[in-house]
């Protein structure tokens, strides 16, 4: 197998990102509203947390904060105490997100990888964990 440039690369995973981001906005919600179900569903109970989702997307606690009070109001997510001492509170899922989230646009994507073999998600994971470490560090 030829070897493929960084800048074909680069292109390759530009597509992928333009093609997750355009079919993203879906069901009346944005791509940051998705990502934020899909993160509330998916992380573990401590990390449900706005401050944990903001740091995971990399953004200000200001814009997180918006995305998660409108979902709350959608009926998609909910608050929870998380603590019952500290005032630190939870997010949720409600029903009604997670039935939200049976028609998530990302699932293309799943589907796509799922068509490959384990040693090519095998080496794409770790290319892109090694990837997502080096921007992370500049």
């Amino acid at each position: 197998m030829k070897p493929i440039s960084t800048e074909a690369l680069t292109g390759l995973l530009e597509q992928t990102f333009r093609h997750l981001h355009s079919d993203n906005y879906a069901k009346g919600l944005y791509p940051a509203q998705w990502a934020a179900l899909r993160y509330f569903a998916q992380a573990h109970p401590s990390q449900r947390t706005p401050s944990h989702f903001a740091k995971y997307q990399g953004m200000s606690l200001a814009p997180v904060a918006r995305t998660i009070r409108t979902l709350v109001e959608k009926g998609w997510l909910r608050k929870v105490d998380a603590s019952g001492t500290t005032g630190k509170v939870a997010i949720e899922v409600t029903d009604d997100g997670h039935q939200l989230l049976t028609h998530d646009p990302a699932k293309a994507i799943t589907v796509a990888l799922d068509g490959l073999p384990d040693a090519e998600r095998a080496a794409l994971a770790s290319g892109l964990e090694r990837l997502l470490r080096a921007l992370a560090s500049q």
